[in-house]
């Protein structure tokens, strides 16, 4: 898997995407999820492009001259770049396409005197992180983040009823398949419902049989 740099305007992002080149260019993109190896500046991990956006700091595309470092948010009237890191995948996830029941075994086994992050990687397992001392905008190395489980509300733990269970299931598999077919990353709070599980999960395996 390799990770590259698209940047386009913050505002509605109306305006056209570039891509990260290996001269420091920025280059307008076509179709941001495909790549090309020879001309990209490609990272071999997320952690990897976010030092470099975060070490960088300042870098020109199409002739203005902006900040890499991210914008604060609530500021809408800002004409400068926002940059997102996008995951190419060369090869199949570990796990395509999460289960019911593993998503049950991860909240079963939670902790839930802390607040917790459910989330699922990049090779599509789901993991619940616990939020200490960090808040959930910090969790950002995941390509799939539901919502905030506070802490003492029963979402999770050996003695939740999992009352939560269809409903955070399916908002999982509606951002797993959003980020298998763009490689973007996805924050979830609900359902959207435009497709069936069995829609979502038919639309994810055929996405990832064109992998190696």
């Amino acid at each position: 898997m390799y990770f590259s740099i698209n940047a386009y305007k913050y505002l509605l992002g109306f305006d056209n995407t570039y891509r990260l080149c290996k001269d420091g260019i920025w280059i307008t993109l076509e179709k941001f999820t495909s790549f090309d190896d020879t001309r990209d500046m490609l990272f071999k991990s997320y952690e990897d492009a976010k030092f470099w956006l975060d070490s960088t700091g300042r870098v020109i595309i199409n002739g203005v001259e902006t900040s890499t470092i991210p914008k604060v948010e609530g500021k809408l009237f800002d004409d400068g770049y926002s940059f997102e890191i996008v995951a190419h995948r060369t090869t199949k996830p570990k796990n395509p396409v999460i289960t019911r029941q593993q998503l049950k075994n991860v909240l079963i086994n939670g902790d839930d005197n802390v607040s917790n992050s459910l989330v699922i990687d990049y090779e599509g397992m789901p993991k619940l992180i616990q939020l200490v001392n960090r808040t959930p905008s910090a969790i950002e190395v995941y390509p799939v983040r539901f919502e905030t489980f506070a802490a003492g509300n029963g979402y999770v733990g050996s003695i939740s009823d999992l009352n939560h269970l269809e409903t955070t299931y399916q908002a999982l598999l509606e951002a797993w398949a959003l980020h298998i077919t763009t490689g973007r990353s996805f924050y979830r709070d609900c359902v959207s419902g435009e497709n069936t599980e069995e829609e979502l999960i038919d639309e994810i395996e055929s996405e990832i049989s064109s992998l190696a």
